[in-house]
């Protein structure tokens, strides 16, 4: 009660004002914009490097079935066998180390 004779207004009623909702709703846009966008640089960054090196191991992405043995078809995509994803991968780039005999 004081601090409502004191400013001339009850704390309930500066916080519905217009200005304080305009404050609010922008920084939480900014800051979801913000978040959001971190957020989709960082996921999408570390999924295309596992795919990129999934699909150089001879590994399907989406299962991890073996896939540097099927032959790619005609659009230059190797289907997998196991859940049926296409892949475009390179032959001959196989990261498995070669045995030494």
């Amino acid at each position: 009660m004081l601090l409502r004779l004191a400013i001339g207004r009850s704390p309930a009623t500066d916080l519905l004002s217009t200005n304080t909702q305009l404050q609010f709703w922008f920084y939480l846009v900014a800051f979801g914009g913000i978040m959001g966008w971190c957020f989709s640089r960082t996921v999408w960054r570390n999924a295309s490097c596992a795919i990129a090196t999934m699909t150089r191991a001879g590994l399907c992405p989406a299962c991890a079935y073996r896939i540097d043995d099927c032959q790619p078809e005609a659009d230059g995509c190797t289907v997998c066998p196991e859940c049926g994803g296409a892949w475009r991968v390179l032959q001959g780039t196989n990261t498995e180390p070669e045995s030494s005999s």
